[in-house]
């Protein structure tokens, strides 16, 4: 919601977009002087919303792929859903420093153009869709050298619930020395 909230913020006008401003007072005076403070303002808008999307984007990716393998910290005798917290949350809080050094490279790129509209926004050539599952099964696997080396029974998968054998003793096949029909081609 966080981030979310602040990206939504900035796309609405609720929230005055000044990082620039902010943490690179300098480099954006000498912006504002070289294209115009409204022109570098309306672009800095635009460029603030795309690093948001970047930083979201990698952040989703990393945790999709976090999930696929978080089950092995289990063999450390580590918590999965403890270790898939703590690895999330070290990368999100680490993404707001990210974000502010993007946005001072990025400026550092406006600056060193003769005519803003030079300035390219890379925009995604691909869309990703995130399915993300909450259950927390991912949680409770175990990866196969687990439960190989585990003392506890396997569950088979053709349990019927019924233990008792389903030939009977009377009905066992007779063995002969004939040569079964051949059956199908």
């Amino acid at each position: 919601d966080a981030v979310f909230g602040r990206r939504r913020a900035f796309l609405t006008g609720e929230s005055e977009v000044d990082i620039w401003q902010n943490e690179f007072a300098d480099d954006y005076s000498t912006a504002a002087q070289k294209f115009g403070e409204d022109k570098v303002n309306a672009l800095q808008k635009r460029v603030i919303l795309q690093v948001i999307n970047e930083y979201w984007s990698d952040y989703l990716d990393y945790t999709s792929y976090l999930r696929d393998g978080i089950h092995l910290t289990r063999i450390g005798g580590k918590n999965p859903a403890d270790e898939y917290n703590i690895t999330c949350e070290e990368f999100f809080s680490g993404m707001e420093e990210q974000v502010i050094d993007t946005m001072g490279e990025r400026l550092q790129t406006l600056l060193s153009l003769d005519n803003i509209d030079d300035f390219v926004i890379n925009t995604p050539t691909e869309l990703w869709t995130y399915t993300l599952n909450e259950s927390g099964e991912e949680l409770l696997k175990k990866s196969f050298i687990e439960t190989a080396l585990s003392e506890e029974e396997e569950e088979s998968y053709y349990d019927n619930g019924d233990d008792s054998d389903s030939r009977d003793e009377d009905e066992t096949e007779e063995q002969t020395d004939e040569k079964p029909a051949k059956k199908g081609f």
